[in-house]
């Protein structure tokens, strides 16, 4: 059964800072990013329980290139993305202000 995916205002405006971030670095690399959560998008639609819990009730899938987690939980047939961490920042830190 293929689940529904919201991102959630919070996470979108995460992508659009990494974007901007990676397109200053390495103009084409935000595109890159870009396809890597499509990719992630099409995992969580397929089998959302594929990733651990990270923190209380919620799972994260790690990005393969790049280092961010998207945060997510399942509610009956959709998945919500809450956010896109950096994985060098304080995980629970960053998440219980969120």
């Amino acid at each position: 059964m293929r689940h529904k995916i919201t991102i959630e205002p919070r996470a979108q405006a995460d992508v659009i800072e990494i974007k901007k971030w990676y397109r200053v670095r390495k103009p084409g690399l935000e595109n890159e990013f870009i396809d890597k959560l499509k990719q992630n998008l099409f995992l969580l639609a397929e089998n959302p329980m594929l990733f651990q819990i990270r923190y209380k009730a919620l799972r994260a899938v790690v990005f393969k290139k790049f280092p961010f987690l998207a945060y997510y939980f399942i509610s009956k047939n959709e998945v919500y993305i809450i956010t896109v961490l950096a994985a060098k920042q304080n995980q629970s830190e960053v998440l219980q202000k969120r």
